[in-house]
């Protein structure tokens, strides 16, 4: 049996006090909370909270105690972050061939 909270079951219904405006729904992207953020970044909340503070991060929303991210924007810098592992090309390394090893002079000596 699925939990639903009282204000879920009302949202449900035609009563317009609980029906968000329908200007609200399109105009906001969707929001990341830091749980969710963790997730797709596979990093700490601790790392993030780093990076926000160094500005290598984009700032949250803060709504008290919550942060929440644009969808969007992480995925921008996730985006960014890789793009120079798309970019990596392996070395070509290149094959000696027909190189003839000399052996050293004192060669002679050891084999005897």
């Amino acid at each position: 049996m699925k939990f639903v909270l009282p204000l879920q079951k009302l949202r449900g219904t035609k009563n317009p006090i609980f029906q968000p405006p329908l200007l609200f729904m399109t105009t906001l992207p969707p929001l990341l909370n830091k749980l969710e953020v963790t997730a797709i970044l596979r990093m700490s909340d601790r790392s993030i909270e780093r990076l926000v503070k160094k500005q290598n991060f984009p700032p949250p929303l803060r709504l008290g105690k919550a942060a929440f991210w644009e969808e969007p924007k992480v995925m921008e810098w996730l985006n960014d972050k890789l793009e120079t592992q798309r970019a990596w090309k392996p070395k070509l390394r290149r094959r000696i061939a027909n190189v003839a090893v000399v052996p050293p002079a004192n060669h002679q000596a050891l084999a005897r």
